[in-house]
């Protein structure tokens, strides 16, 4: 069988939870003979964006996509529908043609890619790993690190992710979360809590979904034994930001009596959750706390067999979690904040502890129990865990592919496929012809309004002649009125220079004179005269 797994991220380059589950699920898978191929996201800042690159890894292949986010960092939508991964998946599954679709988690990639291979025919499976359908965040945690009750159809999103997008954007990407996961055959859930919860939040997700817990890789079990009188291991394993609840931890063991306990921290931080880090290691000052960064996963047996207790102080609700698996195989009790998935996993009082979520107190109380009781704590690492090996997972997902691909089910699937591409081409076709009389009616219009261009343009060039026409003649009357008006300056200014001088002045004496005394009398003496 071929078999395509697809996932956000895989070995060496990505090591969390999702990324080993499917790196352990392709070597047991090509151990029973099935050909595998992975197709994975990378971050590469020198390689061409969306490019591929192919290798090989303990015989089977893995493609891996350069997506550094440079064309999808200004839209939320772009966080879970990213067409541009479109193109190389579509490559792959020409090249490949599996027989199943296996993805894994899409973060990263595009939750488009399920849409295109059951478009496409091919028979898929969908696997949940977190809450990353109902929330951009993947864990349930809002802006203000507290437990949020779901998306309650995108409303309870806005405030959550305001800045990123329109509220009408945030609310897009529930429904098309609900409509994507109406696209798988099967829909699978690592556990019970999980299934339970996405179907409240997705209803229609009944018909598909499925149980099937997690495979786990042998652990070797830890040797030793505690001795009384020796200070208590504890181990945190998780990345350091609020919902993995690291502090919970530290505040729990301010309480404890000196001499007690020692505690180590393994996980990565973030640079985004530096200010958290720094808190988290201010409290620990002064404790016997010890910060040991990220580790490899084949240094994992070690770490654990180092420890006495793991203790998984989340706020967040776990849907699954590997690594208390692997710590109750490895033989090290748990004590679980009582939330999530974990109750799944930890009997109380059995294989570990319970305490109330984000209750310190009531963690220091388990621990401080574990301390004062140390055959109690050899008594919980006695019981043999309940745990799923790899290769039991690999066969259970054996039988699911080879259900989903019997002649049955995919004559009826590809039945109503093709029902759905005959319904889908007629829709075309009708909107295909609609597109027609559309485009013969914008091609009239066209040209009429080329005609009536023309038109315009003969009048635009008839208007600019009588234009240039009157500017001319506004420009020579301009000028005449220009040489008019420097005549009357200069006659008014000769007149002015006439009227100061002296001659002028004499002048006007001598008119002043002639008048009173000479051409005043003479016309009286003629007016007397006539008389």
């Amino acid at each position: 069988m071929r078999i395509l797994q697809v996932v956000h991220g895989f070995p060496p380059q990505e090591c969390a939870g999702a990324e080993l589950v499917t790196f352990s699920l392709s070597q047991a898978l090509h151990a029973r003979g099935h050909q595998v191929t992975v197709f994975t996201r990378i971050a590469d800042a020198g390689a061409v964006e969306f490019s591929t690159r192919e290798e090989r890894m303990n015989g089977f292949s893995v493609v891996r996509m350069v997506n550094n986010h440079i064309r999808t960092s200004t839209a939320l939508r772009f966080a879970y529908d990213n067409t541009f991964c479109d193109p190389p998946f579509l490559q792959l599954l020409d090249r490949f043609r599996p027989d199943v679709v296996h993805f894994q988690h899409l973060v990263h990639l595009s939750v488009s890619l399920v849409s295109l291979a059951t478009s496409l025919g091919y028979p898929t499976v969908l696997s949940l790993h977190d809450f990353f359908f109902p929330c951009h965040r993947n864990h349930l945690i809002d802006a203000q690190n507290r437990l949020c009750p779901g998306p309650n159809r995108g409303e309870r999103c806005v405030p959550c992710l305001e800045g990123f997008d329109t509220p009408e954007e945030i609310r897009r990407r529930c429904t098309y979360m609900e409509q994507a996961l109406q696209e798988p055959d099967v829909v699978l859930s690592p556990s019970v809590f999980l299934a339970e919860r996405m179907l409240s939040y997705f209803p229609l997700l009944r018909e598909r979904v499925r149980i099937a817990s997690l495979g786990v890789k042998a652990v070797p079990a830890r040797a030793r034994q505690y001795q009384p009188g020796v200070p208590l291991r504890i181990l945190y394993v998780g990345f350091l930001f609020p919902p993995k609840g690291a502090h919970v931890l530290i505040e729990a063991v301010t309480g404890l009596s000196p001499g007690t306990f020692e505690v180590s921290l393994y996980g990565a931080s973030s640079p985004m959750w530096q200010s958290y880090g720094e808190q988290v290691r201010a409290t620990a000052q002064g404790l016997p706390v010890r910060f040991y960064g990220p580790y490899a996963h084949d240094q994992l047996p070690c770490i654990l067999s180092s420890h006495d207790v793991l203790v998984m102080p989340g706020i967040c609700e776990e849907t699954f979690s590997i690594i208390t698996r692997e710590a109750l195989v490895a033989g090290l009790p748990v004590i679980a904040a009582r939330r999530g998935a974990l109750p799944e996993a930890i009997q109380d009082g059995v294989n570990g502890l319970l305490f109330e979520a984000e209750n310190a107190a009531d963690l220091r109380y388990c621990l401080a129990r574990l301390i004062a009781e140390p055959d109690f704590l050899e008594q919980l690492r006695s019981v043999d865990p309940p745990v799923k090996t790899v290769e039991k997972y690999a066969e259970e997902m054996e039988t699911i592919y080879t259900e989903i691909c019997t002649a049955p089910s995919r004559a009826r699937f590809l039945q109503k496929h093709l029902r759905e591409q005959y319904q889908r081409h007629a829709a075309l076709s009708q909107t295909h012809e609609r597109l027609r009389a559309e485009v013969s009616a914008f091609h009239i219009q066209s040209t009429t309004l080329q005609s009536e261009r023309d038109c315009l343009n003969e009048e635009k060039l008839r208007t600019e002649g009588e234009r240039d026409l009157a500017l001319t003649t506004a420009r020579e009357l301009r000028n005449a009125v220009e040489i008019h008006e420097s005549a009357i300056r200069e006659r008014d200014a000769r007149l002015s220079a006439i009227y100061a001088s002296t001659t002028w002045k004499i002048y006007r004496c001598y008119t002043t004179f002639m008048d009173l005394f000479v051409r005043s009398p003479l016309g009286k003496l003629r007016r007397w005269l006539v008389k």
